[in-house]
């Protein structure tokens, strides 16, 4: 009887250390977990088509009132379709695409001041005084050096809208012929904020179709 007890306070024993040594190594496995059901949810299916949603699309479970951005990169020769969908219960996402812009604007960084005064000279080249041993001023000016310096302005230009675009389309479908970066925005409605559930970015893509005559 004894042997058995025993036996049983050494497995649970063994198998805190097992736990506790896991959890140490990563703190946050719990909440990847919890995140990672979101994985597994489909949503919106009815949008899918042909594209290929591996690569770029992610996945978190939100609160109403949050806003989230998923920086991606678009190709050159492929077709995208891009949307955002999630949980029911969060109610109808607004969902955005935006190209970062860089602009660059010469500014003025500094404009130095500096007086300079000319004295009389006589004949010789030599500086007049005055009775006092002082130096005769002839005139005074003002010179201004102005330095210039160049700054980065990042705009946004705003892409898509899925709630504000003249085709009422749920999803962004476009042929890229140039690759380039941009920034998928999700809006969750406001609401209860005490939960938190799925939202979906679905990254989609495909080799554009080859419209020109093959060459022999």
């Amino acid at each position: 009887m004894k042997s058995g007890n025993m036996i049983r306070i050494i497995l649970i024993t063994l198998g805190v250390w097992i736990y506790g040594d896991l959890y140490s190594q990563n703190p946050n496995r719990v909440e990847q977990t919890k995140e990672s059901r979101c994985a597994t949810k489909s949503f919106c299916e009815d949008f899918y088509g042909d594209f290929d949603y591996k690569g770029q699309s992610s996945y978190g479970e939100f609160a109403p009132s949050d806003t989230l951005r998923s920086k991606i990169i678009v190709y050159a020769g492929q077709d995208y379709r891009i949307f955002s969908c999630g949980h029911k219960d969060l109610g109808d996402l607004q969902f955005k695409i935006i190209e970062p812009i860089k602009e660059f604007k010469t500014v003025i960084k500094d404009i130095k001041k500096e007086d300079v005064i000319e004295y009389e000279v006589d004949e010789y080249g030599s500086f007049k005084v005055d009775d006092q041993g002082e130096m005769i001023v002839k005139s005074k000016t003002v010179k201004y050096d102005t330095i210039y310096e160049k700054q980065t302005l990042l705009k946004e230009n705003l892409i898509f809208d899925n709630m504000n675009n003249k085709n009422n389309s749920a999803y962004w479908d476009s042929t890229v012929k140039k690759t380039k970066r941009l920034i998928v925005e999700v809006v969750i409605p406001a609401g209860e904020e005490s939960f938190k559930e799925c939202v979906n970015i679905y990254i989609g893509r495909m080799v554009s179709a080859n419209k020109k005559f093959s060459q022999y």
